[in-house]
């Protein structure tokens, strides 16, 4: 099942928003003191003309020119390069082992410094060679640094030869190569020998490296006393291998995979790095999901019509008397979304903790500052903004509870929920681009507010998070408790803006066929996969059709990350899915 998933206009929308973040603390620095506003003028770093210009240190040939230092650039630079071959002695007779081209090695821990295959010849048709990563070089080579149990298997063809493909953690995870850092520099191939049992001695091999000099001397074969248990590099097993190449790759502080099936509640979880099943984390757009069904259940109980204008609430509702709750949280209300204006500062009150949900909403709703920027509702598709703030006031007015009382009433007691909560922490960490490290995985570090960020200011647990995806797939069942209507959930799972004024939104983020949206949820109109990526690299994903849910947890700065590594791990999921099936 391939996923060609295309995020670019929600990473806009995203990479925008933490850019405003930026924008907005500036503006709050600046407000402090007149003092802060003189230091942001660095006139004399952009006009220091000397530094550019200063002859005599551009003209020191000696220095300048001095060959073997300015011309290593071709090592740490992408290009043609000789191939690293098995020198004498390391390889057995008839027997050839390569990195081709040969590996750009910029230091260990540098995981991009790899940019070839690994190549062989002289195996037997059809054999089954093992490439094995290890920890080590030529001139200390030792068979124990060798990760058996890493080892991956490769097909001889026909000619007796094999390759890989170009070696990237991230793009190709059917091989084990070089690693690209420490652990990785040298591969050993090995057969299992004419008596086909492993590790007798009788294996034909050949070891290459990247490191140390090739005419060192070769290792005593040795027989390891480990026995090779070559990965089972499908289902989750491969997705595992894939998330830690990952965290590897970008250099994460970790990360959260949780798999729900319909049947069978909980078939895979694991962390890694920093991470653990505890762990509370800042989730950002992903929580759209539970903003939307807060609202959807207020519609069940009967004490918000969501189809019937906001007017009928709020008196303030007259100011676009046209718009409805399931308007705002379709991103369909006519309302500027977060890609309009995102500096647009009559709306600045969504993004401040010191603010009152209530006031806020009403100063966003009636501000005329935004008349000629403002459209009929259900005519586009905005994402984001100022729209999900004013469905969260509708809501409290309309239960007459605070917001943090309807996320608690209606998910965390019938759901036994250890961690939900919603704040309002885009500017309580000042500068920050990306995920707020000062958050550190603890909601007291958040100031109170009673503006909380309906669109994206939501913190939870792995496990928490996947406990409402199953609801979701469980006919609105958490546990013995019936938390959504079958027809609620229909609703939010089904893409309104298709069936409602013909909506969808293109690769570009243009008008197109693409995506669609219904209520909180993102709509893959090639997959049918529902989804909610948040800002941070959280992807909650709900493949209704096969009945399974998948949680992504990162802490990435960087919104891509989530949709990049859920359309690395689909594959592998969807068969360890249906492997626990069986």
């Amino acid at each position: 099942m391939n996923i060609n998933l295309n995020y670019s206009f929600r990473l806009r929308s995203f990479t925008t928003l933490l850019g405003t973040f930026v924008v907005l603390s500036l503006v709050a620095a600046a407000c402090g003191s007149s003092s802060e506003n003189s230091s942001t003028t660095v006139a004399p770093t952009t006009t220091v003309a000397p530094t550019t210009t200063v002859a005599p240190t551009t003209t020191v040939a000696p220095t300048t020119t001095a060959a073997p230092t300015t011309t290593a650039a071709p090592t740490t630079t992408v290009g043609p390069l000789p191939d690293t071959i098995s020198p004498a002695g390391w390889a057995d007779p008839g027997i050839e082992l390569r990195y081709s081209p040969g590996k750009v090695h910029v230091g260990q821990g540098n995981n991009q410094d790899w940019g070839g295959k690994i190549v062989g010849s002289g195996w037997s048709a059809g054999e089954t060679v093992y490439l094995i990563p290890c920890e080590t070089s030529y001139d200390t080579f030792d068979y124990s640094k060798c990760r058996i149990g890493d080892a991956h298997e490769i097909t001889a063809d026909d000619d007796g030869n094999i390759r890989t493909y170009y070696w990237n953690v991230i793009e190709v995870m059917a091989f084990w190569g070089p690693l690209g850092r420490a652990e990785g520099d040298c591969t050993l191939a090995r057969n299992h020998g004419p008596d086909l049992t492993p590790d007798t001695g009788d294996e034909s091999e050949a070891i290459v490296c990247d490191l140390g000099s090739d005419t060192a001397v070769p290792p005593a074969r040795t027989v390891p006393e480990q026995t090779p248990v070559i990965a089972d590099l499908s289902g989750f097993p491969l997705a595992s291998q894939i998330v830690q190449g990952f965290v590897d790759e970008k250099g994460l502080n970790g990360a959260s995979l949780i798999v729900v099936d319909r049947e069978d509640g909980v078939v895979f979880h694991e962390h890694w790095g920093e991470f653990n099943p505890g762990r509370i984390s800042l989730v950002a757009s992903a929580n759209k999901i539970i903003s939307a069904g807060i609202l959807v259940r207020l519609h069940e109980d009967g004490l918000l019509d969501i189809d019937a204008p906001v007017a009928d609430v709020v008196d303030w509702g007259s100011a676009n008397p046209e718009v409805t709750p399931a308007q705002l949280i379709s991103n369909s209300s006519g309302m500027m979304g977060i890609m309009d204006d995102p500096m647009f500062m009559p709306y600045f009150c969504m993004w401040s903790y010191q603010a009152i949900l209530k006031e806020c909403a009403e100063m966003l709703f009636t501000t005329p500052d935004d008349d000629t920027k403002i459209i009929p509702p259900d005519t586009e598709f905005r994402y984001g903004g100022a729209q999900w703030q004013v469905a969260g006031a509708v809501a409290e007015v309309a239960s007459g509870k605070s917001w943090a009382e309807l996320v608690d009433e209606i998910y965390v007691q019938p759901c036994g929920l250890e961690v939900l909560g919603f704040n309002n922490p885009a500017l309580q960490f000042g500068m920050v681009m990306g995920y707020p490290s000062g958050f550190n995985g603890d909601p007291s570090t958040l100031e109170p507010t009673e503006n909380p960020y309906i669109g994206g200011g939501a913190y939870a647990t792995a496990d928490d998070f996947a406990k409402l995806l199953l609801m979701h797939l469980r006919d609105g069942m958490c546990g013995e408790n019936k938390v959504h209507s079958t027809e609620s959930l229909e609703r939010m799972h089904e893409d309104r803006i298709a069936r409602v004024y013909d909506g969808g939104v293109s690769k570009d983020g243009s008008p197109g066929d693409t995506w669609g949206y219904g209520l909180g949820l993102w709509v893959d109109r090639e997959t049918g996969r529902r989804n909610s990526p948040g800002a941070f690299g959280t992807m909650p994903i709900l493949d209704l059709d096969d009945g399974y849910g998948v949680y992504i947890l990162l802490e990435s700065n960087t919104f891509e990350d989530g949709p990049e590594l859920s359309e690395l791990t689909a594959d592998a999921i969807h068969e360890g899915v249906i492997a626990a099936r069986n």
